[in-house]
């Protein structure tokens, strides 16, 4: 019985124990995940950093020319509203705001340089501004400091100043210090503000706040982020999944269709050269009952790699059908149709194929050729006369080339 206790309170502290540090490794997960954000590679985490800035840019420039037009339009009421010592200092603030703002947009327009520093170049034109504002404000005698424009501010900044949380938490504390370091150079009395505790409190308060915000707004752009880039992974995977051939990386029939038809109707309307290649392994059962459906596999993938090697950039080839494939040359006569499947003819067959039994063998192809004339009116009229080329290659003793009669 007293064994028995004692085994249950082992378990129980083995128990304890165990979820402990499953919490700890809870929280650090938590920690890297959601605060520190340290859950991806360096590469993804720096093509999330250029997508911020990217994304950013835009959002600045409206930013400031939105703060330009507002500085303007509500230039006329200072008359209305101000004497004419403020009208001056008025004056002032607003000229040096607006020649700022034209000076950063033009260093946004045309050099990279502050493009790619544009965090820095804005964070240290907002703490300008603010000292600037507070310095300018701050030397007018019984006027009470207007500490709620570091309230409406902070939050925005937090927004843009988000890539780091180190960085997002200096550059929101440093704001309200630079604005009250700039209101008491030249007017110490403004220490006997009356409301300088409640002003000391909203300020803290809206740096918590911004914090939070900022850090809340990052993550979730940060998932989005990463959330839509894989999505588009995998659209692009199912896009290739429908309109590639799966063994030999080439595209499958029906897409191969798709491409051809259109390059067909190219030719058709602005009279351009079009020439068609319709392939065959030759002896390709053979292969399979011989050597194996996986050696004939690899024979396939094979010739997929070898038209890929010979074709350029703009030719479109696809795997018609067993071992039949197809290619269509765009502004290419029968000459030089000619020429690409010789090359790729030659290619084959140098390749060395090694069965299970270490027996090694080589492969040839047949090929056919149709070049398209205006007496050809439809893409079926193509494939036929290719496949009547063909069949007279293989008919000829294989491994050989045909042109189709014009």
């Amino acid at each position: 019985m007293e064994d028995y206790i004692k085994d249950e309170e082992l378990q129980g502290r083995l128990s304890k124990s165990s979820s402990s540090q499953s919490g700890r490794e809870k929280f650090k997960h938590f920690l890297h995940t959601v605060v520190l954000t340290r859950d991806k590679t360096p590469h993804q985490e720096q093509l999330f950093q250029i997508s911020q800035l990217h994304e950013t840019i835009p959002i600045i420039r409206i930013v400031l020319l939105c703060l330009a037009g507002l500085i303007l339009i509500t230039w006329p009421t200072d008359y209305l509203y101000f004497e004419e010592d403020m009208i001056n200092i008025y004056f002032i603030w607003r000229l040096v705001m607006l020649l700022s703002i034209t000076v950063l947009l033009g260093l946004m327009q045309f050099s990279r340089w502050v493009q790619n520093n544009i965090y820095n170049f804005t964070f240290v034109g907002v703490l300008g501004a603010i000292f600037f504002t507070a310095y300018l404000f701050g030397q007018e005698k019984d006027l009470s400091t207007p500490w709620f424009y570091i309230i409406f501010i902070l939050p925005v900044l937090t927004v843009f100043f988000n890539s780091k949380i180190l960085w997002r938490t200096i550059a929101t504390i440093i704001v309200p210090i630079i604005y009250a370091a700039g209101f008491l150079l030249f007017n110490p009395q403004n220490l006997d503000y009356e409301y300088l505790g409640l002003t000391f409190n909203l300020v803290l308060s809206s740096i918590i706040i911004s914090i939070l915000l900022g850090h809340i707004i990052f993550y979730l752009n940060r998932q989005s982020f990463f959330q839509q880039r894989q999505l588009k992974q995998q659209q692009e995977e199912i896009q290739k999944l429908a309109d590639y051939d799966q063994l030999t990386g080439i595209f499958n029939r029906r897409e191969f269709e798709n491409r051809a038809k259109s390059e067909f109707l190219r030719s058709l309307r602005y009279n351009c050269s079009l020439s068609l290649l319709m392939m065959d392994l030759d002896h390709f059962k053979n292969i399979n009952d011989t050597h194996g459906h996986f050696i004939g596999d690899t024979v396939l993938k094979k010739l997929g790699e070898s038209i890929e090697a010979c074709s350029r950039a703009t030719d479109i080839a696809g795997r018609y059908g067993g071992e039949e494939f197809s290619m269509i040359l765009p502004e290419t006569s029968s000459q030089g149709a000619i020429q690409m499947a010789e090359r790729l003819r030659k290619r084959l067959e140098k390749i060395p194929f090694e069965n299970e039994a270490g027996e090694k063998f080589h492969v040839t192809c047949s090929i056919g050729i149709a070049e398209w004339n205006p007496e050809i009116k439809s893409y079926e009229q193509l494939i036929k006369k290719a496949d009547e080329a063909l069949y007279l290659a293989k008919a000829a003793g294989r491994n050989q080339i045909k042109l189709a009669e014009s």
